[in-house]
Formats: C-alpha cells, structure tokens, sequence
C-alpha cells in the first residue's frame, strides 16, 4: 500500500492535475447519465460547485448558466471557489486533493497571438480537458472506456484512502450540477 501511495504522490504535479480532473469526471458517472458538456466553462463550474457542495459550502451561488455571457467568468467562479474553500476546506479535504483543485480551477490570463488581442482568461482545468474532451463539434459527449479504465486502474488504485473518498465524494456531488447543465444544454443549444 505504502509504495502505490508514494507511486501517486511522485507523479509531478501537472500530471496528477490532470489525472484528477479525468478521476473526478469518472467517479461522476452515474447509471441513470454519464453524459458531460463538452464545453469548459460547464465542467469547471460543475466542480467548483460539487467541490463546494462536498466540503459544506454555499454552493450553487455561481455558474456558467448564470454568467455564460459575463466576461471574465473565470475570475468570477474563481474568486468564489476560493472564498469558499478557504471558509469551509481545512480539515474536510485531503491536503492533496484541496491543493490541486485549487491549482487546477485558478484563473490566469493568457495573450493570444497578436499585439491588438484582449487577453483571454484561463485555467489549468481547460488545458487538460481539452485533453479528455474527444469531440469538438457536440455540445456534450461520453467518456471513452479507455479514460474510465485509466482513471480506476492507473490512478485512483495507488491513491490514499482519504484522497479516494473525497474524489468519489466530490463526483457524486458535482453529477447533479452536471445533469442540470445538460438538460440546460439540449435545451438551449443546437450542435
């Protein structure tokens, strides 16, 4: 056990980021859905507010729904991740799970090519969804088999027991915001 654990815990940072958002997303699934939106903005919200929701917060406050046309929703959900995990996180998130979360839903902004561009706001999550995300042209999609077997066998096996329980913790929690967002999807888009 101990040398799985030290296994999970070497993985650089970057890359566990990443095998997180991929476990979050699995450990979502439900047998009634496993639909997710392919659109970022909807999955970062969807964990914010599941990590929220899991750790005791005021969740539901903010999302893509409510601020799809607000520039700089980033900053926005972001602030409020931030305050929330900073009044309801300590002693209720693994110390490794609560840092990567944080990394992974922090906004930046980054310059796109050209002098006259606006900067365009970021976070680490949409880097490795893109990633995950198989399809560009479908406002939502499933995730391959593959992923689902990666994610169970390649790294939630070699994590501790509270990094396990707080990643099914927040999955659970994050499908209803997912199933919302959905239903909010067929409704309102039309690719």
């Amino acid at each position: 056990m101990t040398e799985n654990l030290d296994q999970a815990k070497d993985i650089e940072p970057h890359k566990y980021n990443r095998n997180l958002l991929e476990a979050l997303l699995v450990s979502s699934i439900s047998k009634d859905d496993s639909r997710f939106p392919s659109i970022e903005e909807f999955i970062l919200s969807e964990i914010v507010n599941g990590t929220i929701e899991y750790i005791g917060g005021n969740s539901g406050q903010k999302d893509y729904q409510k601020l799809r046309y607000i520039d700089g929703f980033e900053k926005e959900i972001g602030v409020y991740f931030e305050s929330e995990m900073n009044a309801h996180s300590q002693e209720k998130l693994d110390p490794t799970i609560r840092d990567a979360l944080i990394k992974l839903c922090q906004y930046y902004y980054e310059n796109p090519i050209g002098s006259d561009a606006n900067q365009q706001p970021r976070t680490e999550l949409y880097n490795h969804f893109a990633e995950i995300c198989p399809v560009a042209a479908q406002s939502t999609f499933l995730l391959h088999q593959d992923n689902i077997i990666r994610a169970r066998q390649e790294f939630i096996s070699k994590l501790s027991d509270s990094e396990k329980k707080d990643i099914e913790g927040i999955g659970k929690t994050m499908r209803k915001y997912i199933d919302k967002d959905v239903k909010f999807i067929r409704e309102k888009y039309y690719w």
